[in-house]
């Protein structure tokens, strides 16, 4: 429950990025599914977006089942932290994902993220 400030004890020993990532996650689904991830885990995971990295789903409002791979790849998080800072300085979605494209696609397949149309 991420509202109430409630994580599990594995976000609470993560290192602050991770910690960071995921809070931003939690928060930010909307955008995020606009956001791939470059990690691999699209194929691996079957994941759609950078949020499903973080968030499996959402079981009752505002209480949130964590997808464990977020965790251990520093991929991920990059996406995360660097999609947050770019909402943060108020660039469109649509400039966010051609950033974040640009620098993040050499690293791996990307997931099969749809575009946004802002």
């Amino acid at each position: 429950m991420p509202l109430h400030d409630m994580w599990p004890a594995r976000y609470q020993q993560a290192p602050q990025a991770v910690r960071d990532a995921y809070a931003f996650a939690v928060g930010h689904q909307a955008e995020l599914r606009y956001i791939p991830c470059f990690c691999g885990c699209g194929i691996s995971a079957g994941h759609r977006d950078n949020g499903d990295c973080f968030v499996q789903a959402e079981t009752v409002p505002g209480t949130f089942l964590l997808d464990p791979h977020g965790f251990v790849c520093g991929t991920c998080v990059g996406v995360a932290l660097d999609t947050r800072s770019m909402l943060a300085s108020a660039m469109s979605l649509k400039a966010i994902r051609a950033d974040i494209d640009t620098k993040w696609s050499a690293t791996g397949p990307a997931t099969p993220t749809p575009y946004p149309d802002e």
